[in-house]
């Protein structure tokens, strides 16, 4: 219980940290850096009317989302056959009620992928917008375009969020040592990935 509570909580810190150093000082962080540049991107794209490479960046950001979206829902949806495969008979809310630890375990690692299709979807939905937003030139469209592009990039690193978190969260299924040496190898890796050293981006 306390690997398990040491894990949780550094997985929660971190997290709310990295929100309040985005918010306060984003240049300290890739998502903060990553902002600037879509800002500039969407200026630039705007001014230039270089649509052939609009189309070309929204359709990879489209084919990515689509893929990892429908990924994380069979993944999803196959931990959940598997648990209900193993109580044969039983009703889904039966079955949720009925489970014991390691199940209950799958049941939050399915729902972190059902979290990442969802934000993947959420993606996909402000894409559609996007691209017709993306090919007018007019100061209020361009307000909506700008936002609708940070969000469809915070759903997509939401949504990478819980590619990441499953790492540790599958490593539970083994043991709490393996969940919390899971968990602080990804926040290490997670530190390199999210902010920046000296104001220069991380690898």
């Amino acid at each position: 219980m306390l690997a398990d509570a040491t894990a949780l909580t550094l997985l929660v810190a971190y997290h709310g940290y990295l929100v309040l150093v985005a918010r306060r000082a984003p240049g300290r962080t890739i998502i903060g850096r990553n902002r600037a540049i879509r800002e500039a991107w969407l200026r630039e794209i705007m001014s230039r009317r270089a649509d052939l490479l609009a189309v070309q960046t929204l359709r990879n950001w489209t084919m990515t989302a689509t893929f990892l979206a429908s990924t994380a829902m069979l993944i999803a949806i196959g931990i959940v056959h598997f648990i209900f495969v193993n109580q044969p008979g039983v009703g889904a809310s039966s079955a949720i009620l009925r489970a014991d630890l390691a199940e209950t375990k799958l049941l939050l690692l399915a729902g972190l992928f059902f979290v990442a299709f969802f934000c993947f979807a959420q993606t996909l939905r402000v894409l559609n917008h996007l691209g017709f937003e993306a090919a007018v030139v007019d100061e209020a469209i361009h307000a909506d375009t700008l936002a609708h592009l940070h969000r469809l990039a915070n759903a997509f690193t939401l949504g990478m969020r819980g590619y990441y978190l499953s790492l540790p969260f599958a490593l539970w299924l083994f043991g709490s040592v393996h969940f919390l040496v899971g968990a602080v190898v990804l926040l290490l890796l997670l530190r390199r990935l999210d902010f920046t050293a000296a104001g220069d981006a991380a690898a």
